[in-house]
Protein backbone atom coordinates (compact mmCIF):
# COMPACT_ATOMS: atom_id res chain seq x y z
CA UNK A 1 0.00 0.00 0.00
CA UNK A 2 1.35 3.27 -1.26
CA UNK A 3 1.99 6.46 1.81
CA UNK A 4 -0.69 8.43 -0.02
CA UNK A 5 -3.07 5.64 0.21
CA UNK A 6 -2.46 4.85 4.13
CA UNK A 7 -2.88 8.91 4.35
CA UNK A 8 -6.02 8.82 2.98
CA UNK A 9 -7.39 5.86 5.03
CA UNK A 10 -6.22 7.71 8.35
CA UNK A 11 -7.78 11.06 7.60
CA UNK A 12 -11.20 9.29 6.66
CA UNK A 13 -10.54 7.25 10.49
CA UNK A 14 -10.16 10.42 11.74
CA UNK A 15 -13.18 12.02 10.25
CA UNK A 16 -15.55 8.99 11.14
CA UNK A 17 -14.58 8.89 15.09
CA UNK A 18 -14.79 13.02 15.11
CA UNK A 19 -18.50 12.71 13.54
CA UNK A 20 -19.30 9.74 16.26
CA UNK A 21 -18.26 11.73 18.89
CA UNK A 22 -15.19 9.85 19.90
CA UNK A 23 -12.67 12.48 19.74
CA UNK A 24 -12.61 15.07 22.32
CA UNK A 25 -12.79 18.90 20.80
CA UNK A 26 -10.17 21.21 22.71
CA UNK A 27 -11.28 23.83 20.78
CA UNK A 28 -13.03 26.68 23.03
CA UNK A 29 -16.49 27.07 22.50
CA UNK A 30 -17.74 29.22 19.37
CA UNK A 31 -20.31 31.61 21.87
CA UNK A 32 -18.47 31.91 24.87
CA UNK A 33 -20.28 33.58 28.27
CA UNK A 34 -19.00 37.37 27.29
CA UNK A 35 -18.34 39.13 30.96
CA UNK A 36 -21.14 40.87 30.36
CA UNK A 37 -23.69 37.90 30.73
CA UNK A 38 -21.76 36.62 33.63
CA UNK A 39 -22.28 39.69 35.08
CA UNK A 40 -25.97 40.04 34.31
CA UNK A 41 -27.31 36.63 34.85
CA UNK A 42 -30.36 36.23 36.87
CA UNK A 43 -29.97 35.76 40.65
CA UNK A 44 -33.18 34.51 42.07
CA UNK A 45 -32.03 33.82 45.08
CA UNK A 46 -29.73 36.78 45.23
CA UNK A 47 -31.07 40.82 46.32
CA UNK A 48 -30.23 44.30 47.04
CA UNK A 49 -30.47 45.75 49.96
CA UNK A 50 -30.95 49.00 48.30
CA UNK A 51 -33.02 49.67 45.09
CA UNK A 52 -33.56 53.28 44.62
CA UNK A 53 -30.42 54.88 42.98
CA UNK A 54 -29.63 58.13 41.33
CA UNK A 55 -26.87 58.55 39.06
CA UNK A 56 -25.28 62.24 39.53
CA UNK A 57 -23.37 63.82 37.11
CA UNK A 58 -22.54 65.83 33.58
CA UNK A 59 -23.01 65.32 29.89
CA UNK A 60 -21.86 61.50 30.72
CA UNK A 61 -23.72 60.64 32.82
CA UNK A 62 -26.65 62.40 30.51
CA UNK A 63 -25.73 60.12 27.59
CA UNK A 64 -24.03 62.47 25.35
CA UNK A 65 -22.23 60.64 22.46
CA UNK A 66 -20.07 62.59 19.53
CA UNK A 67 -21.12 61.90 16.11
CA UNK A 68 -18.95 62.21 12.66
CA UNK A 69 -20.40 65.03 10.15
CA UNK A 70 -18.77 67.27 7.76
CA UNK A 71 -19.38 70.94 8.31
CA UNK A 72 -21.32 72.30 5.84
CA UNK A 73 -19.35 75.67 5.00
CA UNK A 74 -16.05 74.08 5.59
CA UNK A 75 -16.75 70.77 3.77
CA UNK A 76 -14.07 69.73 6.46
CA UNK A 77 -14.99 66.66 8.87
CA UNK A 78 -16.40 67.53 12.44
CA UNK A 79 -18.47 66.27 14.59
CA UNK A 80 -21.66 66.71 16.82
CA UNK A 81 -22.85 65.97 20.28
CA UNK A 82 -26.10 64.70 20.77
CA UNK A 83 -27.80 62.90 24.00
CA UNK A 84 -28.74 59.41 23.39
CA UNK A 85 -30.90 57.98 26.43
CA UNK A 86 -30.91 54.32 25.55
CA UNK A 87 -26.87 54.69 25.75
CA UNK A 88 -26.43 56.40 28.93
CA UNK A 89 -24.77 54.27 31.74
CA UNK A 90 -27.92 54.69 34.27
CA UNK A 91 -30.25 53.77 31.33
CA UNK A 92 -28.24 50.53 30.94
CA UNK A 93 -27.82 49.88 34.57
CA UNK A 94 -31.43 49.65 34.93
CA UNK A 95 -31.86 46.72 32.97
CA UNK A 96 -29.01 45.08 34.05
CA UNK A 97 -29.75 45.50 38.06
CA UNK A 98 -33.49 43.95 36.58
CA UNK A 99 -32.07 41.23 34.86
CA UNK A 100 -29.76 40.30 37.54
CA UNK A 101 -32.57 40.81 40.66
CA UNK A 102 -36.06 39.70 39.12
CA UNK A 103 -37.93 39.47 42.37
CA UNK A 104 -36.82 43.15 42.61
CA UNK A 105 -37.48 44.13 38.94
CA UNK A 106 -40.90 46.07 40.03
CA UNK A 107 -38.80 48.13 42.43
CA UNK A 108 -35.67 48.89 41.03
CA UNK A 109 -34.53 52.16 39.10
CA UNK A 110 -31.85 54.16 38.44
CA UNK A 111 -32.91 58.07 37.97
CA UNK A 112 -30.83 59.75 35.55
CA UNK A 113 -29.99 63.57 36.89
CA UNK A 114 -27.14 64.08 34.41
CA UNK A 115 -26.76 67.33 33.16
CA UNK A 116 -24.40 68.69 30.00
CA UNK A 117 -21.62 71.10 30.90
CA UNK A 118 -22.52 70.63 35.10
CA UNK A 119 -19.95 71.01 37.40
CA UNK A 120 -18.77 69.54 40.61
CA UNK A 121 -18.14 72.89 41.85
CA UNK A 122 -21.32 74.60 41.43
CA UNK A 123 -23.57 71.31 41.85
CA UNK A 124 -24.84 71.74 45.26
CA UNK A 125 -28.25 73.44 44.88
CA UNK A 126 -29.23 70.69 41.54
CA UNK A 127 -28.30 67.69 43.87
CA UNK A 128 -30.50 68.39 46.83
CA UNK A 129 -32.90 69.41 44.34
CA UNK A 130 -32.42 66.18 42.55
CA UNK A 131 -32.04 64.14 45.76
CA UNK A 132 -35.46 65.59 46.81
CA UNK A 133 -37.02 64.45 43.71
CA UNK A 134 -35.78 60.84 43.51
CA UNK A 135 -35.33 60.11 47.49
CA UNK A 136 -32.54 57.47 46.69
CA UNK A 137 -30.98 55.44 48.97
CA UNK A 138 -28.38 54.76 46.87
CA UNK A 139 -26.54 58.05 45.32
CA UNK A 140 -23.90 56.71 42.31
CA UNK A 141 -21.13 60.18 41.29
CA UNK A 142 -19.25 60.85 38.98
CA UNK A 143 -18.22 63.97 37.86
CA UNK A 144 -15.34 66.73 37.82
CA UNK A 145 -15.04 66.29 33.36
CA UNK A 146 -15.99 70.27 33.29
CA UNK A 147 -13.95 71.14 36.25
CA UNK A 148 -10.59 70.18 35.15
CA UNK A 149 -10.85 71.37 31.60
CA UNK A 150 -10.38 74.63 29.24
CA UNK A 151 -6.64 75.29 31.41
CA UNK A 152 -7.34 75.37 35.01
CA UNK A 153 -6.66 72.55 35.31
CA UNK A 154 -4.68 72.03 38.70
CA UNK A 155 -7.46 74.46 40.01
CA UNK A 156 -9.99 72.57 38.65
CA UNK A 157 -9.14 69.06 39.95
CA UNK A 158 -9.30 71.27 43.35
CA UNK A 159 -12.79 72.22 42.77
CA UNK A 160 -14.08 69.07 41.89
CA UNK A 161 -12.65 67.44 44.90
CA UNK A 162 -14.43 69.94 46.96
CA UNK A 163 -17.86 69.82 45.27
CA UNK A 164 -17.63 65.96 45.03
CA UNK A 165 -16.94 65.97 48.93
CA UNK A 166 -19.56 68.21 49.68
CA UNK A 167 -22.31 66.18 47.32
CA UNK A 168 -21.30 62.45 48.98
CA UNK A 169 -21.38 63.98 52.60
CA UNK A 170 -25.39 65.62 51.84
CA UNK A 171 -25.90 61.90 50.50
CA UNK A 172 -24.58 60.26 53.37
CA UNK A 173 -26.06 62.41 55.99
CA UNK A 174 -29.46 61.76 54.11
CA UNK A 175 -28.72 58.41 54.44
CA UNK A 176 -28.01 57.15 51.01
CA UNK A 177 -24.94 54.56 50.19
CA UNK A 178 -22.74 56.39 48.25
CA UNK A 179 -20.77 55.02 45.09
CA UNK A 180 -18.03 57.72 44.00
CA UNK A 181 -16.32 56.47 40.00
CA UNK A 182 -13.13 57.79 38.64
CA UNK A 183 -12.95 59.69 35.31
CA UNK A 184 -12.54 58.12 32.87
CA UNK A 185 -9.37 58.46 30.17
CA UNK A 186 -9.33 60.83 27.39
CA UNK A 187 -7.88 60.17 24.11
CA UNK A 188 -6.50 62.48 21.94
CA UNK A 189 -9.16 65.18 20.28
CA UNK A 190 -10.57 68.43 20.38
CA UNK A 191 -12.16 68.05 24.29
CA UNK A 192 -9.67 65.62 25.53
CA UNK A 193 -7.96 66.38 29.07
CA UNK A 194 -4.27 65.54 29.43
CA UNK A 195 -4.41 62.07 31.00
CA UNK A 196 -2.03 63.08 33.75
CA UNK A 197 -4.82 65.52 35.04
CA UNK A 198 -7.32 62.77 34.92
CA UNK A 199 -5.32 60.82 36.86
CA UNK A 200 -4.51 63.77 39.61
CA UNK A 201 -8.10 64.34 40.09
CA UNK A 202 -9.11 60.62 40.00
CA UNK A 203 -6.10 60.54 42.99
CA UNK A 204 -8.45 63.44 44.72
CA UNK A 205 -11.36 61.56 43.84
CA UNK A 206 -9.95 58.27 45.98
CA UNK A 207 -9.18 60.45 48.88
CA UNK A 208 -12.78 61.97 48.79
CA UNK A 209 -14.52 58.24 48.76
CA UNK A 210 -11.82 57.04 51.65
CA UNK A 211 -13.31 59.91 53.73
CA UNK A 212 -16.82 59.71 52.89
CA UNK A 213 -16.97 56.16 53.07
CA UNK A 214 -18.22 55.70 49.84
CA UNK A 215 -17.63 52.93 47.21
CA UNK A 216 -15.04 53.68 44.85
CA UNK A 217 -15.76 52.66 41.43
CA UNK A 218 -12.37 52.46 39.08
CA UNK A 219 -14.10 53.45 35.77
CA UNK A 220 -10.50 54.98 34.69
CA UNK A 221 -9.05 51.32 34.53
CA UNK A 222 -12.21 49.75 33.40
CA UNK A 223 -11.93 51.88 29.75
CA UNK A 224 -8.36 52.77 29.96
CA UNK A 225 -7.38 49.56 28.26
CA UNK A 226 -9.41 49.91 25.05
CA UNK A 227 -10.02 53.72 24.79
CA UNK A 228 -9.51 53.57 21.72
CA UNK A 229 -12.87 52.03 21.48
CA UNK A 230 -14.30 53.37 24.79
CA UNK A 231 -14.20 56.98 23.91
CA UNK A 232 -15.48 58.71 20.72
CA UNK A 233 -14.13 61.04 18.42
CA UNK A 234 -13.88 64.25 20.32
CA UNK A 235 -11.54 62.33 23.24
CA UNK A 236 -14.12 62.89 25.83
CA UNK A 237 -17.42 61.44 25.78
CA UNK A 238 -17.77 57.60 25.77
CA UNK A 239 -19.23 55.61 22.74
CA UNK A 240 -22.47 53.18 23.45
CA UNK A 241 -19.57 50.60 24.07
CA UNK A 242 -18.39 53.14 26.32
CA UNK A 243 -20.90 53.52 28.23
CA UNK A 244 -21.64 49.84 28.51
CA UNK A 245 -18.64 49.24 30.14
CA UNK A 246 -19.18 52.32 32.65
CA UNK A 247 -22.51 50.26 33.13
CA UNK A 248 -20.69 47.04 34.01
CA UNK A 249 -17.98 49.45 36.34
CA UNK A 250 -21.18 50.42 38.65
CA UNK A 251 -23.17 46.92 38.19
CA UNK A 252 -19.87 44.67 39.81
CA UNK A 253 -19.77 47.62 42.80
CA UNK A 254 -23.29 47.54 43.61
CA UNK A 255 -22.88 43.33 43.47
CA UNK A 256 -19.85 43.95 45.60
CA UNK A 257 -21.45 46.07 48.19
CA UNK A 258 -25.24 45.52 48.09
CA UNK A 259 -26.06 42.13 47.10
CA UNK A 260 -26.91 39.67 49.97
CA UNK A 261 -28.29 35.77 49.22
Amino acid sequence: MTSDRMLTIARGMVAALASAGMLACTDTPTTPTTPTSQATASAPSAQLKRTKFMAFGDSITAGEITLPVTNSLTGFPSFKTIQVLSAAYPTVLNSMLKARYPSQASVIFVANAGLGADKAEYAMERFDAAFDLYRPDAVLLMEGYNDICCGNNEVGVRKAEIGLSDAAADARNRGARVFIATLAPSKPGSRSTPLNIVQSANERIQVVARGEGAYLVDVYSALLPEVATNIGIDGLHPTEIGYQRIAEAFLAAIRADLEVR
